[in-house]
């Protein structure tokens, strides 16, 4: 498996996967880029498998993979890879992937490929990424160090550069909706800041959180002068805190489990909450309790 997440229907829960095929030589696969669904009961019952996209080349350093990410509300599927970000267009044929922003490959030099993070706005009107810009005065553009937060709008199909020089690993996840004083909905975003920009591939990282336009940004986690965060995919809490009414974010730090307390638009930081001490932990996945 090279992809995988989850989405749940009335009496049933529907998985989303793609494949890899073995290979001896690194980095160990060759990517299928396809997407499979099956459907699957409590009571035993599995559908058959739907195949949603074929194997394919998948784009520049297809090799590696495609990356898939799901509507909150399940009625689209956006797509990563290493040349471009956009939607799958399921009626699309040989067109069934939808590019709304090209992707300026990023030459690793090793048997890596970079391929941004990707996740949609709980609204489902905007898509949060990872762009790589060209720099002037380098020979060759794939080399560029400059890699900026971005959202895509659905409805204009044009990127917005929310945070400059943020690093390749920057993962920009938004929060659940939140009302502000007066009521009306809004969302935050948290992300990674490369603590050195320029060598972002193997640079440690700041938790920051902004406001959905790219406005009010804070530093979270760690401290000035404490060890930065290793890259991850962070996690909001689907809810308020119960002891302190403010959204969390998970992160793992030193391989332990930490929540940050991201506080309300023009206030102070929360606390840090320390959760483990083994320093075993290496994946987090925050539910929504039924």
């Amino acid at each position: 498996m090279h992809f995988a997440d989850w989405y749940s229907l009335p009496g049933a829960l529907r998985v989303f996967f793609s494949t890899v095929e073995y290979r001896s030589t690194a980095p160990g696969w060759q990517a299928n880029n396809n997407l499979i669904s099956l459907d699957f009961s409590p009571n035993g019952w599995i559908s058959k498998w739907k195949t949603l996209v074929e194997t394919n080349s998948g784009g520049v350093y297809g090799w590696w993979g495609t990356f898939y990410a799901l509507e909150p509300r399940g009625k689209r599927i956006a797509f990563a890879r290493a040349d471009g970000v956009g939607i799958v267009n399921e009626e699309g044929g040989e067109n069934i992937f939808d590019v709304l922003l090209p992707l300026l490959p990023y030459q690793t030099g090793a048997d890596w490929a970079w391929v941004p993070g990707l996740t949609w706005s709980p609204d489902g009107q905007f898509l949060y990424t990872v762009d790589h810009l060209s720099e002037e005065g380098l020979s060759n553009p794939e080399e560029s160090k400059s890699f900026a937060v971005t959202a895509i709008s659905l409805l204009t199909r044009s990127p917005i550069h929310l945070v400059q020089r943020a690093g390749m690993f920057a993962y920009a996840v938004p929060s659940q909706v939140i009302q502000n004083d007066q009521g009306e909905p809004f969302y935050r975003l948290a992300y990674l800041q490369a603590i050195f920009p320029e060598q972002s591939d193997v640079s440690r990282y700041r938790l920051m959180v902004m406001d959905q336009d790219g406005s009010d940004t804070l530093t979270l986690f760690p401290s000035e002068g404490e060890s930065g965060l290793e890259p991850q995919v962070i996690c909001w809490s689907p809810a308020p805190m119960s002891d302190s009414g403010l959204y969390a974010v998970a992160v793992i730090h030193q391989g332990n489990l930490y929540l940050v307390d991201v506080p309300e638009q023009g206030g102070v930081n929360g606390q840090v909450r320390q959760i483990t001490g083994d320093g075993l932990v290496s994946r987090v996945v925050w539910s929504l309790a039924q």
